[in-house]
């Protein structure tokens, strides 16, 4: 991502051992402007309300990312809470509002907890709650990986349309009652597309809209 003028972190980074940030525990008033920019209207932002809008609990990093006149291009959510790290990146875009789950990264030892899971169910709540319109992320990952956001993203309710390549090679081997499934959410409305997609989903960059539950 190109960063353009960055202003600078509205409160205390935390530490790469996963401890809370030592600091001001308010946002500076830099962030607070750029967030009145990015979110107008909405009342009682405050640094826990970035933080669970970065899928954390306790705080959060942020920089403010201006052009050269100074305008508010967007605002970047960073933070480590054990064994999660996150990169978010909230921006104002033609359609609405846009959140990217730029990194979402769980250590090894503690993968297959659930951890990245709860993290996207807090994320989401505070992205609605916010009326943020779409939430864009990577799934990662294949059946028997490590990484399972090719599945666990479309079970939250994130889609994408299936690549021409995939159906190419999967199409005809669907369910039926699944068959002619052009997006991943088709798959996700019955139990045997679900199973199908596990076995042999694929990563992707999927999208969900807030707005739909």
């Amino acid at each position: 991502m190109s960063k353009g003028q960055g202003s600078g972190s509205g409160v205390a980074a935390p530490s790469a051992s996963g401890g809370k940030a030592v600091g001001r525990s308010s946002l500076t008033q830099d962030a607070q402007d750029a967030v009145s920019k990015i979110l107008p209207g909405r009342k009682n932002v405050t640094e826990k309300t970035l933080a669970n809008l970065a899928g954390l609990e306790g705080r959060v990093s942020i920089t403010v990312n201006r052009n050269k006149a100074g305008e508010v291009r967007n605002i970047v959510l960073e933070g480590r809470e054990g064994p999660l790290e996150v990169r978010r990146v909230l921006q104002r875009t033609t359609t609405g509002l846009e959140l990217n789950n730029n990194i979402v990264h769980v250590d090894p030892g503690s993968q297959g907890k659930g951890i990245y899971r709860a993290s996207l169910e807090l994320q989401i709540a505070t992205a609605r709650s916010l009326k943020i319109s779409k939430i864009t992320a990577k799934g990662e990952g294949n059946y028997g990986s490590v990484n399972n956001g090719y599945y666990t993203l479309p079970r939250l309710g994130f889609d994408a349309k299936l690549p021409s390549t995939w159906i190419k090679d999967h199409g005809a081997k669907l369910p039926g009652n699944v068959g002619g499934a052009s997006k991943v959410s088709d798959l996700m409305k019955t139990s045997e597309g679900r199973e199908y997609w596990k076995r042999h989903g694929i990563g992707l960059y999927m999208t969900l809209d807030t707005r739909k539950q």
